[in-house]
């Protein structure tokens, strides 16, 4: 089921010489000042990551409203829609178990974790039950949960990794061996614009996709990242205006959102 849910997701971007260009034309009608490449490269992943982490509250409030669950219209199942827009960051990596500490270390062996979602065996017939670290004296101490082949365990813990403290799960029983099968929401890819090595009519900077990165985020978010990265511009160049605009914006939809 797993492997065959992955294939099925459709590539989705929005196009950073867009986002670029659009919030350029905006701040140059209010003759609000320039926005280099460099400045908005640094604003353009932080926009993103908040949209982002801000669909995971969309998904829980919307499923928190009765009167929208169960829905049986494709179009108007907004629990769905959102749900779509973070499956796309969905992935799965098989990682071989720590069998010497009985753990996988994340901080190695995920590089672009972003949110944990479950943990399976190699088969992904058998799911982890995720626990809390202080419930461990309970669960091994319960002879209906405690943890076992059939019934294994993991919960959340840091360790010391040289000199570095690293993210990792502990598994139980101790007595599992090979692979886990991770599945996680992955960190978007860094958005990017760069330009070309060749300039243009005038000596001008030109656009290189060859060199550049996309947004990752689900196309209907672009109204929502040209918001967000405007309210960032409002800071960095200081305009007040610019920054209450773009704040009043992102409130007029969150008003909408929650009427």
């Amino acid at each position: 089921m797993w492997p065959n849910y992955y294939k099925k997701k459709q590539n989705m971007a929005i196009s950073v010489d867009k986002i670029y260009k659009t919030v350029l034309t905006i701040l140059n009608r209010e003759q609000r000042g320039q926005l280099t490449p460099g400045q908005f490269n640094k604003l353009a992943q932080q926009a993103q990551l908040e949209i982002l982490e801000k669909t995971f509250y969309d998904y829980n409030r919307v499923l928190s409203k009765s009167n929208v669950i169960g829905s049986n219209d494709d179009y108007g199942d907004l629990a769905n829609n959102i749900k779509e827009k973070i499956d796309h960051f969905l992935k799965l990596k098989a990682v071989a178990i720590d069998t010497t500490n009985d753990l996988i270390n994340l901080t190695d062996n995920v590089t672009d974790l972003y949110r944990l979602i479950s943990i399976y065996k190699s088969d992904n017939l058998t799911q982890f039950e995720e626990i809390k670290i202080s419930e461990l004296p309970y669960v091994l101490s319960s002879k209906l949960i405690s943890p076992s082949s059939s019934y294994p365990i993991y919960y959340r813990q840091q360790i010391t990794d040289g000199s570095n403290l690293d993210d990792a799960v502990k598994l139980l029983p101790s007595t599992l061996t090979g692979n886990v099968n991770i599945h996680y929401i992955k960190i978007p890819n860094t958005p990017s614009w760069n330009a070309s090595n060749t300039p243009g009519p005038n000596n001008s900077i030109t656009f290189s996709s060859a060199n550049s990165t996309n947004f990752e985020l689900h196309p209907s978010e672009e109204p929502s990242l040209i918001t967000k990265i405007l309210s960032y511009v409002g800071v960095v160049i200081k305009d007040p205006l610019v920054l209450q605009s773009s704040s009043q914006q992102e409130q007029n939809k969150f008003n909408k959102e929650n009427i």
